[in-house]
């Protein structure tokens, strides 16, 4: 009996663990990607000419370079990703959008993206109704919920979560096999 007890609290505080946030309610995830031989100014430029033409995970996302300072190697890109359609009775429900920031800080050697889950933000789709969630409240929510909606909820959490390591790990790959300029 003390083993299934122990063994459920694990899976609990797994669980609890599993969607940290920041102090400022947001989640982000982090990746680094080197190559020795390119300067932070090399890395700005395959940075910039890949958000330039990036169009969010799933390719229909829209956003855009918000900062962009070759001076201190920082790159900032603000956009909407698309999470579905709720549906609520007769085909009425929510479209839903995560507001989220990719930014890049390139030094010598090494380019960091961080993928940041701002918001959630939803439209009823009859109404011009909007509301917004930061990861907080929606995290807050969740943990609210009967079994199977917090089942739903989690799940959901889930998803996002793993878009936000993907856009990171994607950036990284194509800064990794983005050409070099053509001096000639």
């Amino acid at each position: 009996m003390l083993f299934i007890l122990t063994l459920l609290l694990v899976v609990m505080t797994t669980k609890a663990q599993e969607f940290q946030l920041t102090g400022s309610g947001t989640y982000e995830y982090k990746k680094v990607v080197a190559i020795d031989t390119l300067s932070a100014d090399d890395f700005y430029t395959r940075a910039i000419q890949v958000l330039s033409t990036w169009k969010g995970p799933n390719g229909l996302d829209s956003g855009g370079i918000d900062v962009n300072d070759r001076k201190t190697g920082t790159i900032i890109y603000n956009g909407l990703m698309s999470v579905g359609f709720e549906e609520t009775v007769l085909g009425e429900g929510w479209n839903r959008w995560v507001e989220f920031r990719i930014k890049i800080r390139c030094k010598d050697g090494c380019a960091q993206i961080t993928s940041t889950l701002i918001q959630l933000v939803g439209q009823y789709s009859r109404r011009a109704v909007v509301r917004t969630f930061s990861m907080q409240e929606l995290k807050s929510m969740v943990e609210g919920l009967k079994r199977s909606k917090h089942e739903q909820g989690v799940e959901f959490i889930r998803k996002i979560v793993r878009e936000a390591k993907t856009m990171a790990r994607d950036i990284a790959e194509m800064l990794l096999e983005a050409p070099e300029e053509d001096d000639f």
